[in-house]
């Protein structure tokens, strides 16, 4: 889940990265694009201004200074669109300037972005190592509390069933220590192994379960408790 959470969050950064330097991109086109076109009306409105001045000065000199006026007028023209040209050409190496610095900008940005997303997945990646190593641990710590308190019980279990006179080895108990039980009789212990025995003639060939039974009512423990020690033990 923190996973798809971090996917979810890098898509989303890097989508609206992308979108904040097209906006970016083209807010600096538009204001290019108004500037170049300023600088162009510029010129021809200062052209026409001189244009304008020339024939003011034409009506004014006398024909005989007219191609001195002539060759100062084309001159001064001549200097104006050197000046203007000029003045363009910085504009637009202004511009492309200004448009490297953001696409710079707009890399940086990126490998900004690049580098704090590989960060945030180094971290949650060291985080989730940790947590899965803490409940291992946990695990391991709760597994080895059961296999201690199994022993402790199994140990409890073969001392008092060895107290009652059954022995290390219940397999060595013949089937003839066991009796017939009639529906509703009661029982006793035997008195030779400590065996229940009915009140009535013993068994001949009692069946597992039925020696579990009988275990289970002369110790007082579960028939589960009791195949299960059997088992454990190699009874």
């Amino acid at each position: 889940m923190l996973l798809r959470q971090h996917e979810s969050t890098q898509e989303l950064e890097f989508r609206h990265l992308n979108t904040v330097q097209k906006m970016r991109c083209e807010l600096m086109r538009l204001q290019h694009q108004a500037e170049l076109t300023d600088q162009l009306e510029r010129n021809k409105r200062r052209e026409r201004e001189l244009r304008r001045k020339h024939v003011m000065q034409a009506r004014q000199q006398p024909k005989s200074l007219k191609p001195h006026l002539d060759e100062a007028q084309e001159a001064e023209c001549q200097a104006l669109k050197t000046q203007l040209q000029q003045e363009l050409e910085l504009l637009t190496e202004l511009q492309s300037k200004i448009k490297m610095q953001a696409e710079a900008q707009h890399a940086q940005e990126l490998r900004e972005l690049k580098r704090r997303v590989s960060l945030r997945k180094a971290l949650l990646k060291q985080q989730m190592e940790e947590e899965i190593l803490t409940f291992q641990n946990e695990c391991s710590e709760r597994i080895r509390s059961l296999l201690e308190r199994r022993a402790k019980e199994m140990k409890a279990f073969k001392s008092e069933s060895e107290g009652l006179g059954f022995g290390n080895d219940l397999s060595n108990l013949a089937p003839e220590a066991f009796s017939q039980t009639p529906p509703g009789a009661p029982h006793r212990v035997h008195p030779i192994g400590g065996l229940p025995q009915a009140w009535g003639h013993p068994i001949q060939g009692g069946s597992p379960a039925m020696q579990v039974t009988l275990l289970s009512q002369c110790m007082g423990y579960p028939e589960v408790a009791v195949c299960e020690f059997a088992i454990a033990f190699g009874f």
